[in-house]
């Protein structure tokens, strides 16, 4: 029979797997996107089945993650590395190669991928208490981590070298929550100069060195698909042009096929699926930095914020969130690193402190 001392223990392993309000956020985000892509597909036409397929692994990698790190906090880091060696394993000979033969199809979007298996794995680094379990997450660190260097994806390969700042959080929640705060920084910055390039383009005056250097680093023909995604949203402010209409309404992409995307997935969503689809793509991006900022503020809330936000700083300059992959092992990240099940934590919230034992009695 449960003593009555065991009961705070029990509540807090309930709270433990409680839904935070963060999570019931971005499930019913996702579904309003999912029913709203419905209502313009009905408006003007489209093929919503890719939308759809990657809001529900976007779902479903998310409750999974949630579930397996209240169960046990090194699962989805487990889950994450497993899949990148098997994909690894089996697609050995095309892993490092070029940009349309790597494991996904594409390279950046297999560079996206182990971005974020390399930040699984680390986060078996900032939570494991013994070396015993740091050691391997950190060899699987570097392996993954080692794969967008290799296959050439220069953003990838930049944006995993942040991932270990994550280990400063060792110090403290207050530098858990500024990294977190920092790496949602970055990626409002990501969004702001992708727009205002994309606002600006002018393909008659490219003569600045900001045109120079981003026609180096990035191509003309990025800053071209966002200025066209920009155009598609202003002429079709409520509805877009309709999910997969992208290619066949943006002047760009209809003149060279390998231009189907905007290469921004949030101006890609807005263009296809008007101002509301773009509010709720970015509600979505904000939740999951909001679950890592209510998470339980250690190092591996922050790994998951750095792995969030070099994924979606690729994803401001490229549309590797239109691979499943890619997109359910960001959910599986970011829900992991936003839970942990330990003594005195519930839901990222600390517990009650126990109350203190009476006094002994005099004599």
């Amino acid at each position: 029979m449960r003593s009555p001392a065991d009961a705070p223990e029990a509540g807090r392993a309930r709270s433990a797997v409680r839904p935070h309000p963060a999570d019931l956020a971005w499930l019913g985000l996702l579904a309003a996107l999912a029913a709203w892509a419905g209502v313009v597909t009905v408006q003007s036409g489209g093929a919503p089945a890719g939308t759809w397929l990657v809001l529900a692994v976007l779902a479903g990698a998310w409750l999974a993650g949630r579930g397996l790190a209240a169960t046990r906090w090194w699962l989805p880091s487990v889950v994450l590395v497993a899949a990148g060696a098997v994909i690894a394993i089996r697609d050995r000979d095309v892993l490092l190669d070029g940009p349309l033969s790597s494991p996904l199809g594409y390279s950046n979007a297999t560079g996206g991928l182990y971005l974020l298996v390399a930040a699984g794995a680390l986060l078996l680094v900032a939570r494991a208490r013994s070396w015993l379990v740091r050691a391997p997450g950190l060899v699987a660190f570097v392996a993954a981590a080692a794969v967008p260097w290799g296959n050439g994806t220069d953003t990838a390969a930049l944006l995993v070298l942040a991932v270990p700042l994550g280990l400063l959080a060792w110090r403290g929640p207050r530098w858990a929550r500024t990294l977190v705060a920092v790496a949602g920084a970055a990626v409002v910055l990501a969004l702001a100069v992708t727009v205002w390039l994309g606002a600006t383009y002018d393909p008659e005056d490219r003569g600045g060195a900001v045109d120079a250097l981003v026609d180096a680093t990035l191509s003309e023909r990025r800053p071209q698909l966002w200025h066209d995604a920009l155009v598609l949203l202003a002429g079709e402010p409520l509805t877009g042009v309709g999910p997969g209409g992208f290619s066949v309404s943006s002047t760009t992409a209809r003149a060279d096929a390998d231009a189907s995307w905007a290469h921004q997935e949030w101006l890609h969503l807005g263009a296809e699926t008007g101002t509301p689809g773009l509010g709720l793509g970015l509600a979505l991006l904000a939740t999951a930095f909001a679950r890592l900022w209510w998470g339980p503020g250690d190092a591996g809330t922050a790994v998951a914020a750095l792995g969030l936000m070099g994924v979606a700083v690729q994803a401001s300059i490229d549309y590797v969130l239109h691979f499943p992959e890619v997109a359910a092992a960001g959910a599986l990240l970011v829900a992991a690193g936003g839970t942990r099940r330990v003594p005195g934590i519930s839901a990222g919230v600390p517990a009650p402190p126990r109350p203190l034992p009476p006094p002994p009695r005099p004599g």
